[in-house]
């Protein structure tokens, strides 16, 4: 098994709730700062106020971002931040000790002067823009180009900090640990699997034959024969996260856009009935292999060797539970590919990202906007996809596939509209059809009982933002 090194990514961010439509300065040009003497860009010293969250727990002396200041990551992040000082003579100056109340009453009292924010929890960037905290990103083109996916994160990540088709939050999608927090991919206990005749899930990746039906006949089947007195399960998911897996194996689109350009939106569409029924389907043939319960943390059973395949989240398999406690040979795979998915595109859902947004607060935002462009460069040690692919597959994967799967994973993550303090409607519709999947109701029954809430995820949610998302990351499906 390889050893490990990726440092423990500690980044836990808080923000507010609401906010009063905030005023920021005037918008700068560069020119005013130009140095005419070498055209060397000097912003004079200008104090880049960030503010995140890790409240009185985070202890900057010893941490950088997230990084622990003593691993690889720690050293390149403060050589990036000297870097920046020296190019533009910008200042960074960190707030990481506010909480989310605390936060919140400094920001109203107008005693923050934020010039980037950032909050990894559910849904809050795009609460920021509705609060009018936050600044469009398109506003700073001239220094942030979102078709650099690699720097910035590509629009499938970006629909986390996204309101009317606007982006207010970009991603450094190529730091480690930056990557969406919140997507998940399942891991397999090999120790389990391959003693009880079960063929290495990484065959069926190779040879592509990963999907519904290969993981039924070839898993599902055999687990409930090998395990037939039920102490050690096939699969653990509680109900939200078997019902969301299904869900976007199966590409289910809520709106597509026809021939003539026009957006059709459709809240249950065939796909959508393919997952509930397989679902149905799988949860009574294999009820006595799946763990199946609500209010628990189902990847507990998987790492106490109790089932052999679980849902983990990103983080937890590159710098978490998974990746550093787990005491047997296991690997990663994609949920499997549904009957109406194109094979080789892996949806997975995620509920958050690490998003990064220039505040309304800022004394000048083109400042900011310049101070991030450069921040988000890639790394030297682990520059970009490839750099950081190789550095994962170095030191926290312990197959290639491993690495393979999950680079493929981030390539199609998609948004599931997870809401906090307010109605959490992505979560909501996901936890009912679980639900209702697990009480063996009939599709109609469902259909008819969460329409309110389906409705509500479809058109106030996720239409508002489809056109973006169209124009920028689901044409590539209809070509």
């Amino acid at each position: 098994m390889k050893k490990r090194f990726l440092a423990i990514f500690l980044l836990t961010i808080y923000t507010i709730t609401t906010l009063a439509a905030c005023g920021g300065g005037e918008t700068v040009t560069l020119l005013e700062f130009i140095d005419s003497s070498d055209n060397k860009v000097d912003y004079g010293g200008y104090k880049f106020n960030y503010y995140s969250g890790g409240g009185s727990s985070y202890d900057s002396t010893k941490n950088i971002l997230g990084y622990d200041k003593n691993t690889q990551q720690g050293e390149a992040m403060l050589q990036r931040i000297a870097d920046i000082k020296e190019e533009i003579n910008v200042e960074f100056v960190f707030n990481h000790a506010y909480d989310h109340s605390t936060y919140q009453t400094a920001a109203l009292s107008g005693t923050v002067n934020a010039d980037a924010f950032s909050y990894d929890y559910m849904n809050a960037m795009q609460m920021l823009a509705n609060a009018g905290f936050l600044y469009p990103i398109t506003d700073f083109s001239d220094y942030i180009d979102l078709s650099d996916t690699d720097k910035y994160g590509a629009a499938n990540v970006l629909e986390a900090g996204m309101v009317n088709s606007v982006p207010y939050a970009v991603l450094p999608c190529f730091w480690p640990g930056y990557q969406p927090l919140d997507s998940y991919v399942l891991v397999y206990n090999k120790n389990l699997t391959l003693p009880n005749g079960i063929t290495d899930f990484h065959e069926f990746w190779e040879n592509e034959t990963w999907t519904w039906d290969t993981y039924e006949t070839e898993f599902l089947a055999k687990a409930k024969v090998q395990n037939s007195n039920g102490y050690i399960y096939a699969m653990s998911m509680v109900p939200i996260q078997y019902f969301s897996a299904l869900l976007y194996s199966n590409n289910v689109q809520f709106i597509t856009r026809n021939d003539a350009g026009e957006n059709i939106i459709n809240p249950y569409p065939d796909e959508f009935i393919t997952v509930y029924e397989k679902g149905l389907e799988w949860a009574n043939e294999y009820k006595d292999t799946i763990f199946f319960e609500s209010g628990v943390q189902s990847i507990d059973y998987f790492m106490d060797e109790l089932a052999m395949v679980g849902l983990a989240g990103a983080g937890q398999v590159t710098t978490g539970t998974v990746a550093y406690e787990a005491k047997f040979d296991y690997g990663l795979m994609p949920f499997p590919a549904g009957p109406d998915a194109p094979y080789g595109v892996w949806g997975q859902y995620m509920q958050r990202i690490s998003g990064i947004g220039i505040a309304k607060t800022s004394e000048e935002p083109s400042i900011a906007a310049h101070t991030l462009s450069l921040w988000f460069e890639p790394f030297e040690d682990f520059g970009g996809r490839a750099g950081l692919y190789d550095y994962y597959n170095t030191n926290v994967f312990l197959t290639e596939t491993d690495t393979e799967i999950y680079f493929a994973l981030m390539e199609n993550v998609r948004y599931d509209y997870t809401f906090w303090e307010q109605s959490d409607v992505g979560r909501q519709v996901h936890s009912d059809f679980g639900e209702a999947i697990k009480q063996g109701k009939g599709i109609s029954e469902a259909m008819e009982k969460y329409r309110n809430t389906i409705n509500e995820l479809v058109y106030e949610n996720i239409a508002p933002n489809f056109d973006y998302m169209y124009e920028n990351y689901y044409y590539q499906f209809d070509n």
